[in-house]
């Protein structure tokens, strides 16, 4: 909370990174993430360079069971931006960010969805049958008639993102 302000809050520099580093890591493993998130990371940590406690900061990577993705990241980030070089590990996740495009791509998407269902072939059906049929956080009685919305809605205004998400997942491993 601000000093002074009934009304204002502000994150700590530690606090503000780790908000970063989490929300980068829901797009990195939804759809994947660009270059220039990896960028941000690094322009932060080279501004705040002797500012952050790192006690604190992994401490709460810990409890978002983020650690391994926040040292990864961080190591990135710091060694290509810093022209040092890469380790195979930094190669492989600078490949993976390079290939998802600003914002992620559908078929990373696809596949990420389907690695969490266990991958192969019933992976790929529960994760069909999950666009179908979604998890019920609401009333009993409307779950029928958000289905019946889902699939009409899959079939008209997004049957062009339908058919690619199909075709990519009959594509994939």
């Amino acid at each position: 909370k601000d000093d002074g302000n009934n009304y204002g809050y502000h994150f700590s520099l530690e606090d503000f990174y780790v908000y970063m580093t989490a929300h980068e890591y829901k797009h990195y493993s939804v759809g994947g993430t660009g270059l220039r998130s990896l960028l941000d990371v690094y322009v932060f940590l080279k501004k705040c360079e002797g500012l952050l406690d790192f006690d604190y900061v992994l401490s709460e990577m810990e409890k978002l069971e983020l650690s391994e993705f926040e040292e990864k990241n961080r190591r990135l980030a710091l060694n290509l931006f810093g022209c040092h070089e890469l380790m195979e590990d930094d190669r492989e996740m600078l490949k993976y960010i390079l290939n998802s495009g600003a914002y992620g791509t559908l078929e990373n998407s696809v596949s990420n969805k389907v690695k969490r269902f266990g991958g192969g072939t019933m992976a790929k059906m529960k994760f069909m049958l999950s666009r179908i049929f979604p998890p019920i956080y609401h009333s009993y009685l409307l779950y029928p008639f958000l289905i019946i919305y889902r699939l009409i809605k899959a079939l008209t205004w997004r049957w062009r993102e339908t058919l690619q998400e199909v075709k990519i997942l009959f594509r994939s491993k």
